[in-house]
């Protein structure tokens, strides 16, 4: 009896020093939910106040004090959106070292002022968009475009020269249109290009 004791003992504790932690995906959405329900109200004031000194041509506001110390550690995108059109986008997918308040104020920025693909917003323009932030999780790459859910997850196309993001419910449908995405990210023809994929929580107007 004490040796059968002594080995169920035994494989308790193994089961226990290689119970897996959490991933970084799981750690990202919990981070992510939080985030978006603690914080959506500066959140979304502050992107519009910068979008909107952006466009016209003033200086930004500084980011709330909520906003202003808190690390982010993940990566997030501004997208401007009018209907099912999206009227400029900016952001990064990788880590970076700023406060989230700073992340914000350079993606809403940008999103105005700096989607090469896109016609800088005027303010008239601006007015009709609702401002999308996207909180983005740790990139992963892929082959192929089965299996990503557009609802939830989104996607981004890069060549040498440049590269585009495609946020969830950017593009209509169930599924993603590979064609649709290169064409969208206006590569040069035939150039070559990779494919990342990513789970995002979004914080919308």
């Amino acid at each position: 009896m004490t040796s059968r004791i002594a080995w169920l003992l035994g494989i308790s504790a193994l089961l226990a020093s290689t119970e897996v932690s959490a991933g970084p995906r799981e750690t990202f959405l919990e981070e992510a939910r939080t985030q978006a329900e603690a914080r959506r109200p500066d959140i979304v004031r502050h992107v519009r106040a910068v979008a909107t000194a952006s466009a016209r041509g003033e200086e930004a506001p500084s980011p709330p004090a909520t906003l202003a110390g808190l690390r982010w550690r993940w990566g997030l995108f501004v997208t401007a959106m009018e209907g099912r059109s999206n009227r400029g986008c900016f952001g990064h997918s990788d880590p970076a070292p700023e406060a989230l308040g700073e992340q914000l104020s350079e993606a809403a920025d940008g999103a105005v002022t700096r989607d090469v693909r896109r016609q800088p917003l005027s303010e008239r323009r601006l007015a009709k968009v609702r401002l999308v932030v996207t909180l983005v999780g740790p990139t992963r790459p892929i082959d192929t475009l089965e299996g990503v859910d557009p609802r939830r997850e989104g996607v981004i196309v890069e060549g040498a020269e440049r590269s585009a993001a495609f946020v969830p419910g950017e593009l209509p449908g169930v599924r993603y249109d590979l064609a649709v995405l290169v064409k969208r990210a206006k590569l040069p023809k035939g150039a070559a290009y990779t494919l990342r994929a990513f789970e995002a929580v979004t914080i919308t107007e």
